[in-house]
């Protein structure tokens, strides 16, 4: 890292590109770039989303879910490979932004007090969506005329939220020690 740094410090736009991808920035992100990702972002929520049932099949177990006829290693591979095909191009063209994904299913799960698949993936995308916007936005304001990378933002304010779901426990129990 040092050295790809120190070899493209003359070329502060190749610095730039760097520091994007390693912390999280929407404000290189251009329009060129958005066209590029929008065909999997636009194709691929409906896979997830028409396995929603299958995914709270999942949710009683393994053999449970064989058992309702569920195809367990299917299903998690036809997932996993969505989920990468969706990811992958929107951490490209901003860099990792962290936590949002971990944050945001535990906060809609709460606030609709249900964890059916169906109801939280598209509540937990939109979710997301917002709480990187207002990230964004209080990344670019906080230290103004200075701008701080939403990713640096949301791991600020992410850690200590999820730091706090999790000692809770998803549903806001307490777990038994």
């Amino acid at each position: 890292m040092v050295i790809a740094v120190i070899t493209l410090a003359p070329n502060f736009g190749g610095v730039s590109i760097i520091y994007r991808f390693l912390v999280g920035s929407l404000s290189d992100v251009q329009w060129d770039e958005i066209r590029l990702a929008a065909p999997w972002t636009i194709a691929l929520p409906p896979v997830i989303l028409l396995a929603g049932r299958r995914l709270n099949i999942l949710r009683l177990g393994d053999e449970v879910a064989e058992g309702l006829g569920v195809g367990v290693r299917r299903t998690r591979a036809v997932l996993f490979a969505t989920s990468v095909l969706l990811v992958a191009p929107v951490v490209a063209i901003a860099g990792p932004i962290g936590f949002i994904a971990l944050v945001s299913p535990h906060i809609v799960r709460r606030l609709l007090r249900t964890s059916d698949a169906r109801v939280v993936m598209p509540v937990a995308a939109v979710t997301g969506a917002v709480l990187v916007l207002a990230a964004d936005g209080a990344a670019r304001l906080a230290l103004h005329p200075h701008e701080v990378a939403v990713g640096l933002w949301t791991a600020l304010l992410g850690a200590p939220v999820l730091l706090v779901l999790m000692q809770r426990g998803i549903f806001g129990k307490r777990p038994s020690a």
